[in-house]
């Protein structure tokens, strides 16, 4: 249970469980003094040598060090609540943190850069999606004049099959954070989210189901990584089994296809079938929650226990941000 004294706080938060997932809501926060907030963060950016401070492409991993969040928070007490909430909720084992209204739609699009990195930071260290540029923030948008050897789900509007994110990495964030700037205006976008780590629980002790869990935690799967994220554009892949001791679940079915292609030029059929039976039940309407992230909404995400899914979609304008934390 939360343990917030702020009664303005208390006001906020309402907690439930759902499909196995522990969810804390936080339904509206544009009380918050954002002005000061941005205002604050271009300020120590500017001491920090980022002198430019207009531009989005300041808020990168390099700047954003544990020694810039403490100042960052220490001059905005607010931050620090939401820090002591997404604290207790983490510890506390919850898998979603939904906000329903950041309060921050009125404001530029860097600025609600600014404003997101900066609750962000509340709950831990950023890490860079943009290897090459050091970004923290990621546009999750239509990039159809952006040609690369393999895509991510985040540069097209297909649907995007449930997955963990940066699951090719040798270890994947333990959380991750999605703004909503535009939703789909034909309704696609929607996401979906289980609880995979108390799935694979479960399964374990259900004798008909119990090979599934034997088979991913026996039998690695090799992961290629999207040509965005890696460091030189080259083919790379890692090893991890998809239900592991440090990182309960990881899974990316697509790289997992990609990977095993290109390392062995072929699928290993013991894995594929124990996947199909996984997603199967990951997807029944029992097992998983659909959450619309409506314009100005963010939810934070336990990354190492559940898997999300998001819908296609038709409208190309729909656009979200980012950000992981490590």
């Amino acid at each position: 249970m939360l343990n917030i004294s702020n009664d303005k706080y208390q006001k906020l938060l309402s907690i439930h469980q759902e499909k196995r997932l522990n969810i804390v809501n936080l339904d509206d926060l544009s009380f918050i003094e954002w002005e000061a907030i941005i205002s604050s963060f271009r300020k120590l950016a500017t001491e920090y040598n980022y002198a430019n401070c207009s531009q989005q492409l300041i808020i990168t991993e390099q700047l954003l060090t544990e020694q810039f969040r403490q100042e960052l928070l220490n001059e905005n007490p607010v931050l620090r609540l939401i820090e002591a909430i997404f604290c207790q909720a983490t510890h506390s084992k919850y898998h979603l943190m939904h906000i329903k209204k950041m309060g921050l739609k009125q404001f530029s699009y860097t600025d609600q850069c600014i404003g997101f990195a900066a609750i962000s930071l509340a709950l831990g260290l950023p890490l860079a999606a943009d290897k090459s540029t050091g970004q923290v923030v990621w546009d999750i948008m239509d990039r159809k004049e952006k040609k690369a050897s393999y895509q991510t789900f985040s540069e097209g509007k297909g649907e995007a099959d449930y997955h963990t994110d940066t699951a090719f990495y040798e270890k994947p964030v333990r959380n991750f954070a999605l703004h909503c700037i535009k939703p789909a205006e034909c309704g696609g976008g929607v996401n979906r989210f289980c609880n995979a780590a108390a799935l694979r629980q479960k399964l374990i002790r259900d004798p008909e189901h119990a090979w599934i869990v034997k088979t991913l935690t026996g039998i690695p799967a090799t992961f290629r990584v999207p040509s965005s994220f890696t460091h030189h554009k080259e083919n790379e892949c890692i090893d991890a089994f998809i239900f592991g001791d440090d990182v309960p679940v990881r899974f990316r079915l697509d790289s997992i296809h990609k990977g095993h292609e290109l390392k062995y030029g072929r699928q290993n059929n013991e894995l594929l079938k124990a996947i199909d039976a996984l997603m199967h039940i990951v997807d029944n309407p029992d097992n998983m929650l659909k959450m619309r992230l409506e314009e100005d909404a963010a939810v934070f995400i336990n990354n190492y226990e559940v898997l999300h899914y998001r819908d296609d979609f038709m409208d190309p304008s729909r656009h979200l941000m980012r950000i992981w934390i490590k």
